[in-house]
């Protein structure tokens, strides 16, 4: 008896070895590899001249590579067709913005040929292209920045336009029609640090608000670009006290998919930006990735490319493939 129950633990423990070797070999190829996770998403009031505009979407890169010198990722971005590339957000392992330590995205912008617009949002990873005191940009783009402007990016403190006849949409910064207090002494001193001045701050954040206003008052296709996903469930109070714009679309990223996915479930975990940490467990896999809604508008979500943590061992995805993103815009009008 005591021999059979030491064959079936034997057994059992050789099984879970198998089965965990398995899982970590078909886990390193995943990570090494993508896809193109595509989405259409109809857009209310989008022109009718828009009606298949597509945008294309890369994220959270966390200096990820997918073949020498980012080969693989550029040549799919070669192979697809697209009418505008945003990059939202975190594309280093860590904060530092310098070129050395910025290689993975710098080669990625470096090898695309294709003559398209490029916008850029920072994340709340490096490397940073426009410069902040306590939180709040302040008009002036990083060394960083001025790299990716000399690469023909453009990052994104303002709104942009694109034209098409008389028609246009706008992608658009994370603003608020809100004026920002700048009365604390550690505002003061950051203000010193970085050599800006109370004035400038104020000047670049009215000229926001003027842009704000200005879309604001009008019909034109607004579509967000964040790194952070905006959290659904917010009451109309709280959206009337933040002031932002009646945005149509919000693309943002941050989430990884959950970064570890436990197969026929999903994500356990998405470091979402509300205060309970149980809030971020076990959450609604809709809200995860893909086309969601964030009171009352869609809101796309990249799972990304890369993967971090403040444990450095455990930054990798797990049954969780790395994923680009073309989203195509539909209008209403046309399906009709």
């Amino acid at each position: 008896m005591a021999k059979v129950m030491s064959k079936r633990f034997v057994t059992i423990i050789g099984s879970l070895f198998l089965c965990l070797s398995l899982a970590m070999v078909y886990n390193r190829h995943i990570n090494r590899s993508f896809l193109i996770a595509a989405q259409d998403v109809t857009v209310e009031n989008l022109p009718a001249a828009f009606d298949a505009f597509k945008i294309l979407q890369i994220s959270d890169l966390h200096g990820s590579y997918f073949a020498d010198g980012q080969a693989d990722l550029i040549h799919a971005i070669h192979q697809t067709e697209y009418d505008i590339l945003v990059l939202t957000g975190d594309m280093n392992q860590k904060e530092e913005s310098s070129p050395a330590n910025s290689k993975a995205v710098l080669d990625l912008i470096n090898g695309i040929e294709n003559k398209r617009p490029i916008l850029w949002v920072d994340g709340n990873k490096g490397p940073y292209a426009m410069e902040t005191v306590n939180g709040h940009p302040d008009g002036n783009l990083t060394a960083f920045g001025k790299i990716l402007q000399g690469k023909g990016c453009k990052v994104l403190i303002f709104p942009y336009e694109i034209l098409r006849g008389s028609d246009s949409i706008w992608f658009i910064p994370d603003v608020s029609n809100v004026r920002p207090t700048h009365s604390s002494q550690k505002f003061h001193e950051n203000l010193v640090l970085k050599k800006v001045s109370v004035q400038n701050m104020l000047s670049y954040h009215e000229s926001q608000r003027e842009a704000f206003q200005q879309i604001s008052t009008g019909s034109e296709t607004k579509i967000l670009l964040t790194h952070l996903p905006k959290v659904d469930g917010f009451n109309v109070k709280t959206v009337a006290g933040i002031k932002t714009l009646d945005y149509d679309l919000i693309i943002a990223g941050h989430y990884h998919g959950g970064q570890i996915r436990v197969p026929f479930f999903g994500a356990l975990f998405i470091p979402t930006q509300t205060p309970s940490f149980l809030d971020k467990l076990f959450p609604d896999q809709a809200d995860v990735k893909g086309l969601s809604v964030a009171n009352g508008v869609p809101q796309y979500i990249s799972a990304g490319l890369g993967a971090s943590s403040a444990a450095p061992f455990l930054a990798f995805r797990f049954f969780n493939p790395p994923e680009i993103n073309l989203i195509t815009l539909r209008s209403r009008a046309a399906k009709q």
